[in-house]
């Protein structure tokens, strides 16, 4: 199984498809609690959208648009290793990890901002990508902020992984003054944007800085944890310590490109763990995020390990908690 996911076969994604609707069968079972996450979260867009999309009262509308959105970001995370060959060799194996990441990170019965933000975040992280094998990278860092910049109109939390743009522009140039410049001007130039149509709309731009000021202010931190939760989210760290030494031992040994990338993906990973830490606004959700870069790390120690008997072993226990926790949500 395992050697079919390594080969650049495009017929994985089907079975990514396939994959992606047993894992959210459980949410149709259980439809009565197949709801929007809450009206807490007010950022412009995403209001936007809680709003036209209540207006429809489904429930299978809800699981259906989530599993819309998930296959999204499956497909530009598989793309970013066609493109780049990040892991060395352009495969789908990447996409097979993501959304099981997901699938495990998310509540399927919860459609939540971050959902929508994902998909700019993962565009952002392209156009980082990118400026690794380009000599002139302004436009790339402009529109990675641009991306971050519109994803935070869905979900504030967002907008602080300008931090991660910033970080990334350090490690891809040691002359970073042009692009960091760059990069602060596409993210300004989405709020100010915005903000001109919202004034040109409401005819009140001081409502759009009271809106933004509640929801970096709010704490989201309440939240509680089932058993099987515990469970996922355990085995995904300890699956991610082994994967993390096996990427510092044979870092060495990768091309120079690869390394950038790796380091890219390592500062989105610590940029977001420190978001969720210190910001009160960040929810748990926020979580789903740190999908972006485990992937590149749990995928790297799959594609690049000799054992085979523990890369199944490991490949079993991944894919076989997730579903646990899906038939658990199901039955309880």
């Amino acid at each position: 199984m395992l050697k079919r996911l390594k080969e650049n076969n495009p017929g994985i994604i089907i079975i990514i498809f396939v994959l992606a609707i047993l894992l959210w069968i459980p949410s149709f079972f259980n439809i009565e609690t197949a709801t929007l996450y809450d009206d807490s979260f007010n950022m412009p867009l995403y209001s936007i959208t809680f709003k036209t999309i209540e207006n429809l009262n489904s429930p299978y509308f809800y699981i259906i648009l989530t599993i819309i959105l998930i296959l999204i970001q499956t497909i530009q995370i598989t793309i970013l290793d066609l493109e780049f060959s990040i892991l060395g060799n352009r495969s789908y194996l990447m996409g097979f990890i993501f959304i099981f990441l997901s699938a495990g990170f998310l509540r399927n019965n919860y459609l939540h901002p971050v959902l929508f933000s994902n998909i700019f975040l993962i565009l952002a992280v392209q156009n980082i990508l990118q400026a690794v094998r380009s000599d002139k990278a302004f436009t790339n860092f402009f529109q990675a902020a641009m991306f971050i910049a519109v994803g935070s109109l869905f979900y504030i939390s967002f907008a602080y992984l300008f931090i991660f743009i910033f970080i990334s522009i350090l490690i891809i140039r040691s002359r970073p003054t042009k692009e960091i410049g760059a990069a602060f001007t596409g993210f300004i130039t989405v709020f100010l944007i915005f903000g001109f149509i919202y004034y040109l709309i409401t005819g009140n731009i001081n409502e759009l800085f009271d809106i933004i000021l509640n929801e970096i202010t709010a704490n989201n931190k309440n939240f509680k944890f089932s058993i099987s939760e515990f469970i996922v989210l355990g085995t995904f760290l300890f699956i991610l310590l082994i994967s993390s030494i096996k990427l510092v031992n044979n870092f060495s040994t990768k091309k120079i490109n690869n390394r950038i990338n790796f380091k890219v993906f390592l500062s989105l990973f610590f940029s977001i763990v420190i978001i969720f830490i210190f910001s009160p606004s960040a929810s748990v959700e926020f979580a789903l995020s740190l999908s972006v870069p485990m992937v590149v790390v749990i995928a790297n120690y799959f594609n690049t390990t000799k054992s085979k008997r523990w890369a199944f072993i490991f490949l079993m226990l991944f894919m076989g908690v997730v579903f646990y926790s899906k038939i658990y949500e199901m039955v309880y």
